[in-house]
């Protein structure tokens, strides 16, 4: 079998996030079994265009922006998708990571036309919207794509309803996929003594992840002669000069570092000097940094708006909070008193519940029912 996986943006400084990770995850679990897989998708911030992301192939092209308000929704590239519209058939299937822009949707339109069966794997990032631009895309792309795909791979309960909601009837093509993790080599559960500890947010600094009140419950840990060091990186989508502020305002910037953007490397090499990641984000369907933190022996602190909050709790791999400062800052208090404990819960969740080779197993099973389909 020969899939393409095809994405918004691909970046150095990881600025789309999670999507691409899956892709990537979910690419070298395919290879690992035999299938043939590429990827396609747009980029920028190289000065040689990459011809492959962690050896897996891949067709990129770089893209320009339409207007600046439209962030990855106005990212357009003409040689994208005449490149696409020339080679789809070539694949048995198009695995699409989509979202409400103008690289992701019009492949898919590329494959109906063409018809090349396609999947859709929205990363929560298609629901009801009232924006003008979104409703938008969703007349011209969105709802014809979601009721014509082969599969529609959701994470959470509430994106199985979202896909209906925005076709605007029952979809019978739906399939449940969770994201997964690789096991990292070397992972072993933390035994790190009381003091010297780090206490990290990685993730976009964008307005729904909240990476204020990451500073805010700092300010309150340290307030309370909790003896940690807390670092913040992540590409800046408009929420830095809040964060610089506060990290100015309350004197923090002895114990509060922003390291700016990461490349996975970097993510991976952060987490292992980690020993708790706080995501205070609101809304976040199935965070893969929370996925690689547990994989890294890494406990969590995450809201109860998060996709992994049930299993967080059920792992006891975390704590689940309201979000607020106030139980931010306990909950990592609680989790520092009891690394180990909370650390072997965590490795032992991402070993079984997000292993690779389980979502191989489903991803493949998905595939087939896809190309049978057709």
């Amino acid at each position: 079998m020969k899939v393409l996986h095809a994405f918004t943006l691909q970046s150095p400084d990881n600025a789309f996030g999670g999507p691409i990770r899956v892709a990537l995850n979910l690419g070298h679990e395919l290879k690992s079994r035999g299938v043939e897989v590429e990827l396609v998708g747009g980029c920028r911030g190289y000065e040689t265009t990459p011809t492959d992301i962690e050896n897996i192939h891949a067709k990129l092209f770089p893209v320009r922006q339409i207007h600046p308000k439209l962030g990855f929704s106005g990212l357009v590239s003409l040689k994208l998708l005449t490149w696409a519209w020339r080679n789809v058939k070539s694949y048995d299937l198009v695995h699409i990571h989509m979202a409400r822009d103008l690289i992701t949707l019009p492949i898919g339109l590329i494959c109906r036309i063409r018809r090349i069966p396609f999947v859709i794997q929205g990363h929560g990032m298609i629901d009801p919207t009232q924006k003008l631009a979104g409703r938008i895309l969703d007349t011209l792309f969105v709802k014809r794509l979601l009721k014509n795909s082969a599969k529609l791979l959701y994470l959470t309960e509430q994106e199985s309803k979202d896909f209906p909601a925005v076709a605007g009837k029952d979809l019978a093509n739906l399939a449940f996929l969770p994201n997964g993790v690789p096991t990292q080599a070397g992972a072993t559960p933390n035994n790190t003594s009381t003091s010297n500890q780090t206490v990290s947010y990685i993730s976009r600094l964008q307005a729904r992840k909240r990476p204020h009140l990451f500073v805010e419950m700092a300010s309150k840990l340290i307030r309370d002669g909790v003896d940690c060091q807390f670092k913040i990186a992540g590409a800046d989508e408009g929420e830095l000069e809040r964060v610089l502020e506060i990290i100015k305002t309350d004197v923090l910037s002895e114990t509060v570092e922003y390291l700016g953007s990461q490349d996975h490397e970097g993510v991976i090499k952060l987490l292992q000097e980690t020993d708790v990641l706080v995501l205070p984000s609101i809304n976040e369907p199935f965070p893969m940094i929370v996925l690689e933190a547990i994989s890294c022996a890494i406990q969590v602190v995450i809201t109860d708006t998060c996709g992994l909050a049930p299993y967080i709790t059920r792992g006891n791999a975390g704590v689940v909070t309201d979000g607020s400062v106030d139980q931010l800052a306990q909950a990592t208090k609680l989790i520092l008193s009891d690394l180990t404990k909370y650390s072997t819960n965590a490795l032992a969740l991402a070993q079984t519940e997000f292993s690779m080779s389980h979502i191989g197993d489903e991803l493949l099973a998905i595939y087939s029912d896809a190309t049978k389909a057709n």
